[in-house]
């Protein structure tokens, strides 16, 4: 999952903890852009990813940190947050057979 939401990196955050439940039925990898670089566990199975960075920098640490996580797993889908800059970065990562779930949020 490529996500926007920077509370999934606050363990004790409600987003957070529905990342959790997430994990009780599928393994999760989630990247975040975010100032702080860091790697947080919230169970077994969900692992959330901070970019670091300046805004400029974040945008090509998404793509290095999702790169490599493709290579080192098989994932049946990729979920981008948006169409625009998680839908993008999700659109370079997404190797056939993998699926592209793009997310669009309205009121």
């Amino acid at each position: 999952m490529i996500s926007l939401d920077r509370n999934i990196l606050k363990s004790t955050s409600a987003v957070a903890e529905r990342m959790r439940a997430y994990g009780k039925t599928q393994t999760l990898d989630i990247i975040i852009p975010s100032p702080e670089k860091n790697q947080l566990t919230l169970v077994e199975n969900v692992q959330a990813y901070g970019t670091g960075g300046a805004k400029w920098r974040q945008f090509f640490r998404l793509i290095i940190i999702g790169k490599n996580l493709c290579a080192q797993n098989h994932y049946d889908k990729i979920s981008a947050q948006e169409p625009f800059l998680t839908g993008l970065i999700g659109l370079w990562l997404r190797r056939p057979p993998t699926e592209l779930e793009v997310q669009v949020h309205g009121d």
